[in-house]
């Protein structure tokens, strides 16, 4: 399981990525499961400032016992993309590219790099900017968030289903976390799908 967020400075970096190792373990285990089904977690942010001013493009952290240096074996990592890094050791000329090509976003970036998988991922994004009907994928995270959020409280009161909407609301929130779009019309729609979602997220209405 992995997390990937994009993060300006805001001196709450390390706290940040407790609580979304949190979250995620608490979401992943089912009710009844052992913890040794947790699944290795990482916790992945991509910072637009050097978050630990050493000058690395990645910064790898996981749990180590201070006495000895041994690893816990808790397999949690969390990983620190800092696009203003200068130190390459290490770190793969794939990786670098990709993490200028966040900093300069441009045609002229992308060719010039002669990668392949930039030039894919800038053709896709370009064809993407042209279709109208995709321009929500290009509204900020919280605004996006903030339309669902309107969408399904009206859906669920237009329903009559006000008993367990703040459960509904936490459901639509985690999974478009995780990357599912436009879950809202499927969820409402589909009784079978909402209950796998509800059981899968450890939440009930």
């Amino acid at each position: 399981m992995a997390q990937k967020k994009t993060f300006q400075d805001r001196g709450d970096l390390a706290k940040r990525s407790r609580y979304h190792q949190a979250e995620m373990d608490i979401v992943s285990l089912k009710p009844g499961e052992s913890f040794g089904d947790l699944k290795p977690c990482y916790v992945i942010f991509i910072c637009t400032f050097d978050p630990f001013a050493d000058g690395k493009y990645c910064y790898t952290f996981e749990n180590r016992c201070i006495e000895t240096g041994k690893p816990l074996g808790d397999q949690v990592t969390k990983i620190f993309l800092n696009t203003k890094g200068k130190d390459s050791d290490g770190v793969s000329q794939a990786l670098i590219h990709f993490l200028h090509y966040v900093e300069e976003s441009t045609d002229s970036y992308a060719n010039e790099t002669k990668d392949e998988t930039i030039i894919k991922i800038h053709d896709k994004i370009s064809r993407m900017k042209a279709d109208r009907n995709l321009e929500v994928k290009y509204m900020t995270i919280a605004e996006y968030m903030e339309d669902e959020m309107a969408e399904l409280r009206t859906e669920i009161l237009e329903e009559g289903r006000e008993e367990g909407g703040e459960a509904m609301l936490t459901l639509i929130t985690r999974m478009m976390a995780d990357g599912i779009e436009n879950p809202v019309e499927r969820l409402l729609a589909d009784e079978a799908y909402r209950k796998e979602m509800l059981d899968k997220y450890n939440l009930t209405l």
